[in-house]
């Protein structure tokens, strides 16, 4: 928007008083109405291409992070032997759960996600444990440390409190969220957050 202001007091106004002052009504307008259309353009190119860059930036530090959990976490161990029933069923979960992030509510269970994809409980357990390994628990803490990660990881990070940003990773309880952060990053948040400030 700053670029916008500054076109329109540097060029705009500056043409608008010459065309006054020659009196030519009809041209006035005429000129005035492309200009004008011509500097709303500019503004939105500008913002769009602001836009664009914005969610390249932070969709190259989630996947770095995504990187980073995994090479922590030892996600890409091998493990149990799911089917492609499994598989199909597994997809639709981790689609659910990156699309909707239902794991940043504290309250979220295996109950509410089976009810969203119209399954049983043991059925979404049995794919969960055949496809990763883990239980339902450490699966949805995953999640919840890879985005507790990302905050941590902003650069206005340190404006907010660890309890805030546990709660808004989805942990209900901080005691909870040190523990299972420091398991699975081998830092403590704190720790974490003063490491990406650095980089």
């Amino acid at each position: 928007m700053i670029p916008f202001v500054l076109i329109s007091v540097f060029f705009y106004v500056p043409l608008q008083c010459l065309l006054f002052l020659s009196g030519n009504v009809p041209v006035l307008l005429l000129i005035s109405l492309i200009v004008l259309v011509l500097l709303l353009l500019v503004s939105r190119w500008m913002r769009w291409r602001y836009f664009i860059r914005y969610r390249k930036k932070q969709a190259a530090v989630y996947h770095e992070l995504l990187h980073k959990f995994q090479q922590l976490t030892g996600k890409d161990k091998t493990i149990a032997n799911p089917n492609e029933t499994d598989r199909t069923i597994m997809e639709k979960i981790e689609q659910f759960m990156q699309e909707g992030k239902p794991y940043t509510d504290n309250l979220f269970t295996v109950d509410i996600l089976a009810k969203k994809l119209n399954m049983k409980n043991h059925d979404i357990s049995r794919v969960i444990n055949r496809c990763t390994n883990q239980n339902f628990s450490s699966f949805v803490n995953g999640y919840r440390i890879k985005e507790a990660m990302f905050l941590l990881s902003q650069k206005n990070a340190k404006r907010f409190s660890i309890d805030k940003i546990a709660f808004d990773a989805g942990f209900g309880d901080r005691a909870n969220f040190h523990r299972v952060f420091k398991k699975m990053v081998g830092l403590s948040p704190v720790e974490f957050r003063e490491k990406e400030s650095e980089n």
